[in-house]
């Protein structure tokens, strides 16, 4: 379904008739003009269970595309965990993982455009089965951005990152220690080509929350922690997130879990490093956050079915605010969106 400013909600619209078969991984991105892709992972064949990735196309003025396959598998290969980036002027990157389920792990990336379709997918990275995953892409509104997979370093799996400049993925270097059991990268870049990316660290029997920072012109930095390295055993896995504003502002979120209490933390970092974490203390069983490159950050949770959000973003230095009640009814999933304008939306 498509929302128009000014004019609301269309009409539900199906994009692929895959009735029978499974669909999993939808991705969707939209460009500074309202056209849109979206990708995901198919099984199009009951008797044949290897996952394709499939894309179709939004344009204004046409509508909906006739949907195709990317990947180009061939024989025993399968390919899944599609990630999904556009760019603000119609440049996409699609990555995911591809596999033969015995000996074979690739990284392969598809370049296309809202206007032109997908051209054939690149190898990014080989290894041996399953020591390659959790494929990620970023784009800032000219096309260039970042491309992140998680690959065996010898002992534990190290986060690996490839620049993309004109659609074409560089050299990968990986970007964090091979001292600890690595989950849930996530990935964030502006309109200047700085980047953060953010991820959880096994150290002993406690996560930490881990960074590194990309400078155009000098490189990645090393990694660093965000998290109160004092705070109480946190041995739930974490799943933080992260935004990097056009000032080269981080603003990161994530929950440190011990099975008994998940207290909601933030922390901000500038180019000179991160600041103190911040305890949220209201309470909530899932927090989202977007931003724009101009600073403004949206925050939404639930506390049991009740949504909230905080349009104001950060209401001081100390604490998020209370926010707004959305609605009394609603559940998880929830996703969170923002504007180059300040417009937010949830969906959920």
């Amino acid at each position: 379904n498509r929302y128009i400013a000014g004019s609301g909600w269309g009409t539900p619209q199906v994009i692929y008739p895959g009735v029978g078969f499974r669909v999993n991984w939808p991705q969707l991105g939209v460009d500074a003009n309202g056209n849109a892709i979206v990708v995901w992972e198919l099984i199009d064949d009951p008797y044949d269970p290897l996952p394709d990735i499939w894309s179709v196309s939004y344009s204004t003025s046409t509508g909906w595309g006739t949907a195709a396959g990317i990947s180009n598998d061939t024989g025993a290969y399968d390919s899944s965990s599609p990630k999904l980036a556009v760019a603000g002027n119609g440049t996409a990157v699609a990555i995911w993982t591809q596999g033969n389920g015995t000996s074979v792990g690739n990284i392969l990336m598809a370049t296309g455009s809202t206007g032109s379709g997908w051209g054939s997918p690149a190898l990014l990275a080989t290894a041996a089965n399953s020591q390659v995953g959790g494929p990620d892409a970023v784009l800032n509104a000219t096309g260039n951005g970042i491309a992140t997979w998680s690959q065996w370093g010898g002992s534990n799996f190290t986060l690996r990152a490839a620049l993309i400049s004109s659609g074409t993925a560089g050299t990968a270097q990986a970007i964090s220690t091979n001292t600890g059991t690595l989950v849930n990268p996530h990935i964030a870049v502006n309109a200047g080509g700085t980047a953060v990316a953010i991820w959880g660290q096994l150290n002993g029997s406690r996560f930490e929350i881990t960074s590194n920072r990309f400078v155009p012109g000098t490189g990645w930095g090393s990694p660093t922690q965000v998290n109160n390295p004092g705070y109480p055993v946190f041995n739930q896995t974490p799943d933080p997130q992260i935004h990097l504003d056009d000032a080269g502002i981080a603003t990161a979120l994530w929950v440190e879990s011990n099975g008994a209490s998940a207290p909601k933390f933030w922390n901000q970092q500038s180019a000179t490093g991160w600041g103190s974490p911040g305890l949220i203390s209201y309470s909530s069983s899932n927090y989202r956050m977007a931003g724009n490159g101009a600073g403004q950050i949206l925050g939404a949770r639930f506390s049991g079915q009740n949504l909230y959000a905080s349009p104001a973003y950060l209401v001081n230095t100390a604490d998020w605010g209370a926010g707004t009640l959305l609605t009394s009814t609603g559940n998880i999933p929830m996703e969170l969106a923002m504007g180059a304008n300040g417009t937010g939306l949830a969906v959920w």
